[in-house]
């Protein structure tokens, strides 16, 4: 893929006057760009609050230039991480990881498959027209 599928930093100076202005203008140009190479897509992640390894912060007028411009929300997630400090480490299973077929899994896959199309019809792919059917309806 030679072409640009997200915006990964945007960033101008939020507390100087005309700043607004400026990501308006550094947008329209992103999208120029875009539009040479054959991109009718763009995403952009934003991390809030600001973390490694982009360190944007100012997320509320970040958003309200992107929204400004047609970008919308596509999906909100939540990071979890572990930090052990004093807490004992979670237990684990000895054996690794440990694989089965489709039927020894049987009624947990069918439970997988049906939250993972809830999951695509929250997602634009599914909005773009996939429609998939279970094969027991």
């Amino acid at each position: 893929m030679n072409r640009p599928l997200d915006l990964v930093l945007l960033d101008v100076l939020w507390e100087t006057e005309g700043a607004y202005e400026i990501g308006v203008n550094l947008l329209q140009e992103v999208f120029r760009i875009a539009r040479l190479l054959g991109v009718d897509e763009l995403g952009h992640v934003m991390d809030s609050p600001g973390q490694w390894p982009q360190w944007q912060f100012h997320e509320g007028q970040r958003a309200a230039l992107l929204e400004s411009q047609g970008f919308r929300v596509d999906r909100e997630i939540h990071r979890f991480e572990f930090h052990t400090g004093e807490a004992k480490l979670p237990s684990v299973d000895e054996r690794g990881l440990i694989f089965r077929s489709l039927i020894e899994v049987g009624e947990g896959l069918t439970w997988i498959v049906e939250r993972s199309f809830a999951w695509l019809g929250r997602n634009r792919l599914f909005e773009q027209g996939l429609r998939v059917q279970r094969a027991d309806r």
